[in-house]
């Protein structure tokens, strides 16, 4: 893939995330990056390029050249793998997406790889906060560990980036008991009624006496 000036750069997300797993994260710019967003060169006064600024990106392309594209346009780029980790500069963007099986990781690092995947303006990464939520909620040890995803969970809702049927999906995921249902809604329920239809929906479920094996 090559990646020019004025292009827009929700195709080289999507060949990232879909060839190597590895997610954009832009959250360091003070600057809005959405799929609209193209990159343009900001030229300086008596200085003009000589050729349109390009980069291609193959198996052995180090996670620094792309690093270092990105600044041309004053745009910081951070590169994570399919476990919402950080892959060093040095590696090549194939090596960054072998991903080892890691050791238990605490349930604190989950989450805030779940914030920030879940800021990312780009919507294709929801499969992968269920995915990290998924492998928490096996590694959790106690009611700690649960009370942390619940508002983990909160907090998603709270964003209202992510539809109902997208938040129940994760709300059944996370709530193994009634008690679990019935803390989602004592922490959903605001004056506002912000959340009503998917408080009706989780009280369906809490009725229905239904728990998620």
């Amino acid at each position: 893939m090559i990646l020019s000036e004025n292009d827009s750069i929700i195709s080289f997300i999507k060949f990232l995330k879909d060839k190597y797993g590895l997610i954009c994260d832009f959250s360091k710019n003070k600057i809005r990056i959405d799929k609209k967003f193209k990159l343009i060169f900001q030229e300086k006064k008596g200085k003009r390029k000589k050729e349109k600024l390009s980069l291609s990106i193959l198996d052995n392309t180090r996670i620094e050249e792309i690093e270092n594209f990105f600044k041309l346009f004053q745009i910081a780029i951070v590169l994570k793998n399919k476990n919402g980790f950080k892959v060093s500069s040095n590696k090549t963007v194939l090596e960054a997406s072998i991903v080892e099986k890691i050791e238990a990781q605490s349930i604190d690092n989950d989450i805030q790889t779940i914030v920030a995947i879940a800021k990312n303006p780009f919507y294709s990464e929801k499969d992968w906060i269920k995915r990290i939520l998924g492998d928490a909620i096996y590694r959790s040890k106690d009611n700690e560990d649960k009370e942390k995803i619940i508002n983990c969970i909160v907090l998603l809702c709270n964003m209202g980036k992510f539809e109902n049927p997208y938040l129940i999906d994760i709300i059944k995921l996370v709530s193994k008991s009634r008690e679990d249902y019935l803390r989602l809604v004592h922490l959903l329920t605001d004056e506002n009624n912000t959340h009503l239809n998917l408080i009706k929906k989780v009280e369906f479920f809490i009725n229905n006496e239904f728990t998620i094996k």
